[in-house]
């Protein structure tokens, strides 16, 4: 690979908000989720052929200030697309929070005993336990 990349957060970023954009017009997260990968990776593929195949010979440097420059542009195109608010997307049904399901006592059992006390706060407790 040897590709600098400081621009793989914005990159996070174009994608939330393709899966944004398509959540507002049709109503569906599960198509979001299959078409912002999709369209993300046709622009990692565009940009992989016109910008980082010529700067390949150039060395580090080159890729650094290319994928800085990736940034600056692609949070000032979201900016003036969306504004300078953030965008949430409402979790779709069955994801939406804590549902209701029954711990085994086995579980409750291993994780109140004292020698996994601080084990339990970081593993169990997320799953019910208490």
């Amino acid at each position: 690979m040897d590709v600098l990349n400081l621009a793989h957060g914005s990159f996070y970023m174009v994608g939330a908000y393709i899966a944004y954009s398509v959540v507002v017009a049709t109503n569906s997260f599960w198509l979001a989720l299959l078409v912002a990968p999709v369209l993300l990776a046709l622009l990692g593929a565009a940009l992989e052929v016109v910008f980082f195949r010529r700067l390949y010979r150039h060395g580090h440097l080159a890729q650094v200030l290319l994928t800085f420059g990736f940034t600056l542009v692609f949070v000032d195109l979201i900016r003036s697309q969306f504004g300078p608010t953030t965008r949430s997307i409402a979790p779709p049904p069955g994801l939406g929070g804590r549902s209701s399901y029954s711990v085994p006592r086995s579980a409750r059992t291993a994780c109140s005993s004292s020698a996994w006390r601080s084990v339990s706060a970081r593993c169990c407790c997320w799953a019910g336990a208490f």
